[in-house]
């Protein structure tokens, strides 16, 4: 058994030994950008609701767990292209949201952030107009069962109402897709 123990010794040693190099302070201050920098993940976050990560590594959104399980692919750019409607074709995979452990949202095609966009400058637009904030004044009002405040805060909830029934009509297309394989179902139909 010492036999065994010191031919092991002796026979690994030089790999230890080849293995450790000495970092030198010039090196690691040189060369901390290039050779020695960690590999950078594009659109690494945290999926909600999980212990799970994702992050795109060329155009294939993968999913990973901590532990040392290897990473799974999740969606790539050809499955979703096929899976869109229209036919303007993405170049890369877009920024995500995670909105649950299977269901992702993004942006596709501008219209998504245009409305956005809008909504914003007619918020802003709403506010100069009203002399401030009027959902904070609907807010603050109600709490001291002010009518107006009330009667404002009423019409604001109904005006956001009719607003989503008109933008979000039945049938339109959804900026979300599961994350799950769903996508690559809907593309084999197509």
């Amino acid at each position: 058994m010492i036999r065994k123990s010191l031919l092991f010794v002796v026979l690994l040693a030089p790999v230890f030994l080849w293995a450790q190099k000495a970092l030198t302070l010039r090196d690691a201050v040189l060369k901390a950008g290039s050779d020695y920098a960690p590999e950078r993940m594009r659109g690494l976050q945290w999926i909600k609701g999980t212990a799970d990560y994702c992050y795109v590594k060329e155009n294939v959104l993968m999913r990973g767990t901590l532990g040392k399980s290897a990473d799974t692919k999740v969606l790539d750019l050809a499955t979703l292209n096929a899976a869109i409607a229209d036919t303007a074709k993405m170049k890369g995979l877009p920024g995500i949201t995670w909105l649950s452990p299977n269901r992702i949202q993004f942006f596709h095609n501008g219209l998504s952030v245009l409305r956005y966009l809008a909504g914003a400058a007619l918020m802003g637009f709403g506010g100069v107009l009203a002399g401030g904030c009027s959902m904070g004044n609907g807010v603050s009002g109600s709490a001291v069962l002010a009518a107006p405040a009330l009667i404002a805060l009423a019409g604001m909830w109904l005006g956001a109402g009719v607003t989503d029934a008109l933008i979000d009509r039945p049938g339109a297309r959804k900026t979300t897709a599961p994350a799950d394989g769903g996508l690559a179902a809907r593309a084999a139909k197509a």
